[in-house]
């Protein structure tokens, strides 16, 4: 049911998949969750911009997975770059990773997001960039994807 949010509207239940269609493509995919997309979108542009083939795609959940979305994803692309604004071991890309794995889908994955180590103090862009999944860090990703 719904139940009542701080300005006294009604939570309403979002469902799995349809999510905004990706961009065109056919090269490599780049998947987001999170405030990630913004900056993967913009990446995504700039690589189509440079004559990359790119389709970008908003995961909009972690759980559960949206199947049919990256079923799509796995017919399309042999190389995918996931980016999230949050841990990459046993976050979204992991997952995505497992799953196209599991169904034989052939794809190389690469996530983005915060390691699996200490990182200093700073502001949301400059712990972006260190961590590698601001627009230029994925940029980069899918130039080397």
């Amino acid at each position: 049911g719904s139940r009542g949010g701080g300005g006294g509207e009604a939570f309403r239940r979002a469902g799995v998949g349809g999510g905004p269609p990706p961009g065109e493509g056919g090269g490599g995919g780049v998947g987001e969750i999170g405030k990630g997309g913004n900056a993967a979108a913009r990446a995504a542009g700039r690589a189509a911009a440079e004559g990359l083939s790119v389709a970008h795609y908003d995961l909009r959940f972690v759980k559960p997975l949206d199947e049919e979305l990256l079923a799509e994803v796995g017919r399309r692309f042999g190389r995918v770059v996931t980016v999230e604004d949050g841990c990459v071991r046993g976050g979204a890309g992991e997952a995505v990773a497992a799953w196209l794995n599991a169904r034989g889908c052939g794809c190389t994955v690469r996530s983005l997001g915060i390691g699996d180590e200490w990182v200093d103090h700073g502001t949301p862009a400059q712990l972006q960039a260190r961590c590698g999944y601001d627009e230029e860090g994925i940029l980069r990703a899918l130039r080397e994807a």
